[in-house]
Formats: structure tokens, sequence, C-alpha cells
């Protein structure tokens, strides 16, 4: 093992799969994790929404939620709203992570590609410890007792409705991306990622 050597490669290989789709799955994308009520949490906290401008002609309310969280509440001009969470704390977005390692689990039990035996092991194993994360996090807050629980329905609910229209033949960077986020090299980016409790937003997602 050559730690560097490792961790230089596996950077580089999340950052060139940041936005890499297959199919329907778009890596960089808020999918599956939205445990966060954007609309409670602005509703609960209406005193320190500040104005930020606007983007694409959509006005945006800004609401900073600690340790470094921005939510950002864009309202377009016929009055539809659309919210983005944002870490800034530098340690990772858990709700990306989150998104991430669920389409691969979901894949690898549901589609004629699986990664290797360890692999997926691992996969299901960080899977479990960031869903606990995203629960006890999440708006609004849930019992990380149940994180079994809640995951399988997930799981379930994606083999029935999504697995029939995302499962092919993945080409080599879809493995490649499963075997970094199941490396020994990954480990301590997630431990990073959840070591502080926070809002499980998405973005940036890698």
């Amino acid at each position: 093992m050559r730690p560097g050597r490792d961790r230089i490669r596996l950077t580089a290989l999340l950052v060139g799969l940041g936005s890499f789709c297959w199919g329907p799955v778009c890596w960089g994308m808020e999918a599956e994790a939205q445990t966060v009520d954007y609309a409670a949490v602005f509703a609960e906290h209406e005193p320190e929404i500040v104005p930020g401008g606007e983007i694409d002609g959509r006005a945006v309310d800004l609401l900073a939620v600690p340790p470094g969280i921005e939510l950002r509440r864009l309202i377009g001009p016929n009055g539809e709203v659309t919210y983005t969470g944002i870490d800034a704390t530098g340690d990772g977005a858990v709700g990306c992570l989150f998104d991430l390692y669920f389409e691969l689990v979901a894949m690898g039990r549901s589609c004629p590609w699986t990664p290797p035996k360890a692999e997926a092991a691992m996969l299901e194993t960080r899977l479990r410890r960031i869903t606990r994360f995203v629960l006890a996090n999440g708006v609004p807050e849930r019992d990380p007792a149940d994180a079994e629980e809640w995951l399988e329905a997930r799981l379930a609910r994606w083999q029935e409705d999504i697995a029939p229209r995302a499962c092919g033949a993945p080409d080599a960077g879809l493995q490649g991306f499963a075997g970094a986020l199941a490396s020994e090299a990954f480990a301590p980016v997630l431990d990073k990622a959840l070591a502080v409790p926070r809002l499980p937003v998405s973005q940036p997602c890698l």
C-alpha cells in the first residue's frame, strides 16, 4: 500500500466522476437523500432569513444553519419554490454520500452488474452508517435505530420502480467508482464527513 499515491488516484477518480451519469443515475445530483424538509426549516427560522439577491430571475432567500450549512430558497416569477442545501464545512455533504452509496448498493442488489463480494459488503456497511447519521440529523429527526427498516423500504422501492429502467451493463467507470467508495483509502474521508452532526444536505456533491 502507498497511501499517498492511492489517495491521489482516489481523488482524481472521484473528481472525474463527480458529474458522472449512467442511465437515470446522475452522481452529483440530489436524488435519494431528501431527508431534510427545507420548508419546515425555513418556517422554524423565519427571523434569521436574509435576502440573497437573484439567480436566473429567481429571488433567493438565505438561511445559515450551524455548523457551516447554507440553505437557499429560490422563488421563481410564477411563485414556484425550490430549495438547495450547501455544506460549507469542508467535511463533505453527507446527503451526497448517501445518494452515491444508496445507488451503488441498489444497483448491486438489483442489476446484472454487481461489485465484487468484499466491495459489495463494504458498500452496504458504509451505507448503513451514513443512513444512521442522516436519520439522526435530518428534518424531521428520526430514530437511528429505525435505519435498517427505513433503508430496506427505500431499497425495495428502488428495485420496484427504478431498476427496470436503470439496470444495464455499466462501463468500467462505474465499477471503478464503486471500488473507490468501498476502498480503504476512502475510510478517512467518510470518518471526517460523519464526525460532526449537521444537516445532511447534498451539495456540493464531490
